[in-house]
């Protein structure tokens, strides 16, 4: 097995139990969310609710600064995302087998993508 497949599977079984792990989200609107340190994470969107999607910038007077590793994975129906400018992180496989995205707009503010698609080098 090539190093490479291995890090993508050992990768993705992470970020399964990682996700899986997670029992202290917070709901605002359809989005999923953990508040730390002042901040907002998104982690989630139930899958095949809505084609388009833009992210709020704040949320309880929190910004959102981080889209979550895996939030939005094998979202099929996602077309299009707008990010805001508060946004700085786009965490690993955030968008991983969205096959229906048209469009993404990333502001500049974003200073750090984990590998927002899923896929590699």
């Amino acid at each position: 097995m090539k190093p490479i497949y291995f890090a993508t599977i050992w990768a993705s079984l992470v970020l399964v139990l990682f996700t899986a792990s997670r029992t202290d989200a917070e709901q605002f609107g359809l989005f999923t969310y953990e508040v730390a340190g002042g901040e907002i994470t998104i982690t989630g969107y139930p899958r095949g609710t809505v084609e388009d999607i833009v992210f709020p910038a704040m949320i309880e007077g929190k910004p959102v600064t981080t889209i979550g590793s895996g939030a939005f994975s094998f979202c099929s129906g996602l077309k299009s995302i707008t990010i805001p400018d508060s946004v700085t992180t786009i965490g690993f496989g955030a968008f991983r087998g969205c096959s229906g995205m048209k469009s993404i707009a990333i502001p500049d503010s974003v200073t750090e993508i984990g590998w927002p698609c899923g896929g590699r080098e």
